[in-house]
């Protein structure tokens, strides 16, 4: 519908174009040229073949030449064609003009006699015997109808028209790729985002089991109660993360699921701090953009007794800051050091492609300690 739309407004838009090309010329003439080219048939028909034979030039080189000769064949071959049409449009139009239209405006009173008096002033009498005006200040009725010869004229208005073809098409085989390649970075980019999130699924769910199976081994009551917060979490993932933005509310009480998920298998539950600050009604966010960060946390944090971790969030009117510390484990003691930065790695590149130039993440390690703060503005 809107390219049905989009056609008829240029069709329009051509047609008042043409319109306003036909008759400047007219208009701009004075009144008695004006009327005589309607009231005598031969000067409208001299216009109107002149005009459709402009017409026909122009959308001949937009549709036809400019697409067929000016990439594929050449800029060369292109121009000498161009130029013989010009030439021969030209001569045709001019040809047209001479045969049937008249000299524009009436002949002067003082043309009408041959020869005239000469006068002691100019050298020419009008026919009343008086003093007709100089010479250089007498009506040209070329220039009343171009500043040139007719044949000239003719001339300069074909190439305009060819010029103005070439130009319209040369914009709109730019628009064209431009919008080809916005197309293709969209596609790119949900491409990127659907890889992305086939990524993060299958780590979140290798962590997670890998909890449900030490509860299992432990025997712990919480066994039970980690399949159904796991279950709930997975629905999450297979019906949300479809959307390109989820509600905040929603997306932190999946983090809040996680992060409880998480706290079963550990032994000093007290040795992480979870936060959430603010009003997250009527806010969206990308889907699982903040799972890597709790992912993070709870890969490599050293959760024995007397560390202290904390992740908290603060939600304004239109940002979202996400703060992450925590204590780092030994190398010794985190086998999965060597595969780790994957859901790191993921959450830049979503903030990338969807908060570009609207988020800040700052992340470093000092102390065995590390760091991560993620402002995004949202909304």
């Amino acid at each position: 519908m809107l390219a049905g739309k989009s056609l008829t407004n240029r069709i329009l838009l051509h047609a008042v174009v043409w319109i306003f090309f036909f008759l400047a010329p007219l208009l701009l003439s004075p009144p008695g040229d004006f009327a005589k080219a309607f009231l005598e048939p031969d000067n409208l028909l001299s216009i109107v073949l002149r005009n459709g034979l402009l017409i026909g030039l122009f959308y001949f080189n937009l549709f036809y030449l400019a697409p067929h000769l000016l990439f594929k064949k050449g800029f060369f071959i292109y121009s000498i064609i161009v130029i013989l049409l010009i030439v021969t449009v030209s001569l045709i139009n001019w040809q047209i003009h001479h045969h049937l239209s008249e000299p524009f405006g009436p002949p002067l009173p003082w043309e009408k006699m041959d020869p005239p008096p000469l006068s002691p002033m100019n050298g020419e009498m009008n026919p009343m015997g008086e003093p007709g005006p100089p010479m250089n200040m007498r009506p040209d009725r070329g220039k009343a109808l171009m500043f040139a010869s007719p044949i000239f004229s003719s001339y300069l208005l074909t190439t305009l028209v060819i010029i103005f073809s070439t130009s319209l098409f040369l914009w709109e085989d730019w628009s064209r790729t431009k919008e080809r390649a916005r197309e293709q970075e969209f596609e790119r980019q949900n491409a990127e985002l659907a890889a992305l999130k086939l990524q993060i699924s299958p780590h979140f769910l290798f962590n997670t089991l890998n909890n449900i199976r030490w509860l299992v081994r432990t025997k712990s009551d919480q066994a039970e109660d980690s399949l159904v917060k796991l279950s709930q979490l997975l629905r999450y993932i297979l019906y949300q993360t479809t959307n390109e933005k989820v509600d905040l509310s929603r997306e932190l009480e999946h983090l809040s699921g996680y992060i409880e998920l998480q706290k079963m298998r550990l032994a000093e539950t007290d040795t992480i701090d979870f936060e959430i600050n603010g009003i997250a009604e009527n806010k969206f966010i990308v889907p699982l953009l903040l799972l890597p960060i709790a992912e993070n946390l709870f890969k490599h944090a050293d959760f024995s007794a007397g560390q202290k971790n904390s992740l908290k969030i603060q939600i304004d009117d239109h940002r979202l800051v996400v703060v992450s510390e925590n204590k780092c484990l030994p190398k010794t003691e985190n086998p999965e050091k060597e595969n780790s930065g994957i859901g790191l790695q993921n959450l830049q590149k979503r903030l990338r492609i969807h908060y570009l130039d609207r988020h800040v993440l700052q992340i470093s390690t000092r102390n065995d300690r590390f760091y991560l703060q993620l402002e995004i503005l949202i909304n």
